[in-house]
């Protein structure tokens, strides 16, 4: 981990089926907070490409209900406590209620005492429009959900949980998308048995989820064009992440906005291993702030990047030949899936 200018830089892990180990490799994060190739299943598809606010007739919602005995806040919130044990992550539930979504984690460990304890942080990050929850001390996970992997909620403000690269080791991170900052409630590791239970209890905020679509998600050489919010509107790039699987790297711009869209207008071309992304009018670029030129990514990667008044231009040299380009709100965020 190294702060350069107050940005912090940040080595995450690496995914896989079974038990995922969670150490230090190639993948990436970096992220300035303004306030603090799997191919998807089918089911999951068709939903992300209707309309998110529409509930199904016959959607059973399940029995988490608002806890009266706690005091839910937007405020952020941190549990636990560091007993140097590492632990594997057995089971992660959504369950989502009337009004509340309850998310619960079960850990199991070598040598679980009444003692053992992890530390857990949540915090909501209005401007990414996600809530963060960070948990550390964890080894492995054996819940077979890979990065950018996500549990679909689409109630009442709230989106999605996705897995996303964590920058650091022995630690996972999920993202929480909303359209409002949610109040809700992270309760303290709970020993039951030979496991450790953390819960987190999320109100939804309301407000309604964008159908919009920026670019497209699937694989294609063609050019893709997206005109969205301009430097006027105070948009710009926040952070990034990446990761390989399966031959595809994802590279993840992070997006904010004062006013309008948090997705700014973007184009793109490929042709003879190299993918040209142009963001033609930002009021700020984090990613060339901190990265300087040119960065080597993995898969034999190049990326250069420049950047001239309020247009920033990256180009991914050594590519295969195929590409998807989308926005997304609630996280909000311009992906590139690149062919390696």
């Amino acid at each position: 981990v190294g702060v350069i200018g107050g940005l912090v830089w940040l080595f995450g892990g690496f995914s896989g089926m079974g038990d995922t180990d969670v150490p230090e490799t190639e993948n990436q994060e970096q992220v300035q907070d303004t306030e603090e190739q799997q191919t998807e299943p089918v089911e999951e598809q068709e939903q992300k490409n209707g309309d998110p606010n529409v509930v199904e007739e016959d959607e059973e919602l399940g029995d988490a209900q608002v806890d009266s005995s706690v005091e839910y806040s937007t405020s952020s919130q941190s549990v636990g406590g560091n007993t140097e044990e590492v632990f594997t992550l057995d089971e992660l539930s959504v369950v989502k209620g009337e009004s509340v979504v309850e998310i619960k984690y079960v850990f199991s460990g070598s040598n679980i005492t009444e003692e053992s304890s992890l530390p857990v942080s949540v915090v909501n990050k209005s401007s990414l429009g996600a809530m963060e929850i960070v948990i550390s001390n964890v080894e492995s996970d054996g819940t077979g959900m890979g990065f950018d992997d996500s549990k679909s909620i689409n109630k009442d403000g709230l989106t999605k949980l996705t897995k996303v690269v964590s920058g650091q080791a022995d630690t996972l991170k999920y993202n929480l998308g909303f359209i409002n900052a949610p109040e809700y409630y992270l309760y303290e590791p709970e020993v039951s048995g030979q496991t450790v239970v953390v819960k987190l209890s999320v109100k939804y905020p309301g407000g309604e989820i964008s159908a919009d679509e920026y670019g497209t998600t699937e694989f294609t050489t063609e050019d893709i064009s997206v005109e969205s919010s301009t430097a006027d509107e105070g948009v710009r790039i926040s952070g990034y992440s990446y990761s390989v699987t399966g031959g595809v790297l994802r590279y993840v711009f992070k997006t904010s906005t004062n006013t309008g869209s948090p997705i700014p207008s973007f184009e793109a071309s490929i042709g003879e291993g190299i993918l040209t992304i142009t963001f033609p009018s930002l009021n700020a670029d984090v990613i060339y702030s901190a990265s300087g030129d040119t960065v080597s990514l993995p898969g034999g990667v190049i990326l250069n990047i420049s950047r001239s008044g309020n247009q920033s231009v990256y180009e991914f040299v050594g590519i295969g030949d195929q590409y998807k380009l989308y926005g997304e709100i609630s996280p909000n965020q311009v992906v590139a899936e690149i062919e390696l």
